[in-house]
């Protein structure tokens, strides 16, 4: 059976040791999608082409849907950055929501939280992010933070 990606973080930021939390989050580092997911929720570099919030969507029915998350990544790069100029907003809008209706609950919850930049589970923070994939993230530099 296939952990979906809102199960692996989830099961992650329960463990109370902070090392062995740290050792849990390392052993994902050919997990595609998990990686994928913590770049994409703490990079500053990377910004969301979508509106801010919730969209009106209804969450999938079906059981056993932990794999989908992996299927649609390679899809995910439609909403980042200019995305596919050639998209309208409002199929852009539409692509995204249909791609939350066909992901397991959770892991819809998990996509639209790193849409906002944010992880939900309490652990799983940008310092350990970076400290245990050095260099996934981009870092702001101090010149930058000061002017923003």
């Amino acid at each position: 059976m296939i952990l979906g990606v809102s199960e692996i973080l989830k099961k992650i930021s329960e463990e109370k040791d902070a090392k062995k939390r740290k050792d849990m989050l390392a052993s994902c580092v050919k997990n595609a999608a998990v990686m994928t997911i913590l770049k994409l929720a703490f990079d500053p570099e990377i910004k969301f082409n979508l509106p801010e919030g919730d969209p009106p969507y209804k969450p999938c029915e079906f059981l056993d849907q932990q794999g989908m998350l992996y299927n649609q990544l390679r899809k995910l790069n439609l909403f980042v950055g200019a995305g596919n100029p050639n998209i309208p907003k409002l199929k852009k809008e539409m692509l995204f929501i249909n791609m939350l209706e066909s992901l397991d609950p959770e892991d819809a919850k998990l996509l639209l939280s790193v849409k906002d930049k944010k992880i939900p589970y309490k652990g799983i923070t940008k310092k350990l992010v970076t400290e245990t994939f050095p260099g996934l993230i981009k870092e702001v530099k101090n010149e930058q933070k000061q002017k923003a």
